[in-house]
């Protein structure tokens, strides 16, 4: 997929050339800053999110328990993916180990990119124009 021309150049050199397999990434290679995290599933993008961290993002994505409270890429994975409801505020965010299963395995089938930002505030300004311009499956409804 070729991003748009008014999409800044730098990311369109990360989606091309840097992408990391969720199946093996170790969270540990993503910088401790803010940026925008992307991603891809069969080569385009399902998902991105503005972080003051990636690699705290990260590693909240590889979590691999049942409790998906601290990673809103596995409860969107949970809800669009299996069709399961959100989560009560305030209430554990837990599924089955079925469910468990199948939200793993649709993470591992992503590939994953990032774009170190010089602040949030950067961060939060380009994730919205690739929301506008990609409209990712699973922030649709975010």
């Amino acid at each position: 997929m070729t991003p748009p021309t008014h999409i800044p150049a730098e990311w369109r050199t990360i989606t091309g050339k840097y992408r990391h397999a969720v199946r093996d990434l170790d969270p540990a290679i993503a910088p401790p800053d803010p940026g925008v995290l992307t991603y891809f599933r069969d080569d385009n993008p399902v998902y991105v999110t503005a972080t003051a961290d990636l690699r705290s993002r990260v590693t909240a994505d590889r979590d691999r328990t049942g409790n998906l409270a601290g990673s809103e890429t596995r409860r969107l994975i949970a809800r669009y993916h299996l069709g399961l409801e959100r989560s009560i505020p305030g209430q554990p965010a837990t599924i089955d180990d079925d469910a468990l299963t199948a939200v793993n395995d649709y993470l591992d089938g992503c590939e994953v990119a990032w774009l170190r930002t010089g602040s949030v505030t950067e961060a939060r300004e380009l994730n919205l124009l690739l929301l506008i311009t990609y409209r990712p499956l699973l922030n649709l409804d975010d």
